[in-house]
């Protein structure tokens, strides 16, 4: 199961715990139009790397569909 931090604001954060994975997913996404940030230390602990997802009025719930079916 995907570990998100707690949060709730549009601003969600999918904790992977590894730089490298969360490196390789934000580029894979972005390859597929999806555009999200990865998150490392020292910007926030290791257990806490991974992808910061900005979700906003814009995005429709195929995108968002879309967004999740990519991350599984």
């Amino acid at each position: 199961p995907m570990q998100w931090a707690d949060s709730i604001s549009g601003i969600q954060q999918l904790q992977l715990g590894c730089p490298q994975i969360a490196l390789y997913y934000a580029q894979e996404l972005k390859k597929k139009g999806i555009y999200c940030s990865c998150i490392r230390s020292p910007t926030v602990p290791m257990k806490a790397t991974g992808l910061r997802i900005i979700l906003n009025y814009r995005h429709n719930e195929q995108q968002i569909r879309n967004l999740f079916n990519e991350l599984h």
